[in-house]
């Protein structure tokens, strides 16, 4: 930290990185922070609900719910669960407008298993149809009990006006209606269209060494096949002169 700070003007804090892209178009951002004792991870892939069209509302939040219920060497939800907490670490998806992502910290020792784990997850996901009907009846009590949280169902609202009929103002799980229509041959279309290594940014944080952690993420993901995708349909809001005070 400089000492040499004017009255009134904070310090400049800055955090060094080291950025990797990979020939699939992958990026790899890493920061070695050597006085901690775990790592942190997340994947960030490029889509969310603002990527899809009325009839798959939800399709992104449904898929992120999926991952985690089973893949090749980890074939369930506890699979994966025991993988990753098992040793100590801890792990949440999330699904937003533009972006889906998956994060977990872990002990820095583990982390190179753990993303063995979430490397599986994203490239031979099981999609089983007896899970995919389970986790839609969890979806949509999802969808269902939004209206009990004041807060959030005032935002929904507050989008649904802003954004008339467009992705940004609705529910990013989706509707009833579509969640409850949502066919796993739409899922998985979906699903190879945006899951790809292009549209994939990794950050890794923690005591690491970057250079391993370069070698570990082109072992697992240097040989995934990159493909173009679609971006978001324009979502303009209303005119002003449609609104009334």
């Amino acid at each position: 930290m400089p000492s040499c700070l004017l009255r009134g003007q904070a310090p400049e804090l800055r955090m060094n990185y080291e950025r990797t892209t990979l020939p699939n178009g992958l990026r790899l951002l890493t920061t070695s922070m050597p006085g901690m004792r775990s790592a942190s991870i997340a994947f960030f892939f490029m889509v969310g609900s603002r990527h899809e069209d009325n009839h798959v509302a939800g399709v992104s939040h449904f898929i992120e719910h999926m991952l985690f219920k089973g893949s090749q060497h980890y074939p369930s939800a506890r699979a994966i669960s025991e993988a990753i907490e098992g040793v100590g670490g801890v792990f949440n998806g999330s699904t937003g407008k533009e972006l889906t992502n998956y994060t977990a910290r872990v002990p820095a020792e583990q982390l190179f298993a753990v993303m063995r784990v979430f490397a599986d997850m994203f490239r031979r996901p099981l999609f089983d149809p007896t899970e995919v009907e389970k986790e839609r009846n969890v979806i949509i009590e999802e969808i269902s009990s939004t209206q009990d949280d004041p807060q959030e169902w005032v935002n929904l609202l507050a989008d649904e006006v802003m954004w008339p009929a467009l992705p940004l103002g609705r529910d990013d799980a989706g509707t009833v209606d579509s969640v409850s229509e949502l066919r796993l041959e739409q899922m998985l279309d979906y699903f190879h269209t945006f899951y790809r290594p292009n549209s994939l940014v990794i950050s890794v944080a923690g005591n690491i060494d970057p250079e391993q952690v370069r070698q570990v993420t082109e072992e697992l993901f240097g040989d995934w096949e990159p493909s173009e995708f679609p971006g978001w349909s324009a979502s303009l809001p209303p005119s002003m002169r449609h609104l009334s005070v």
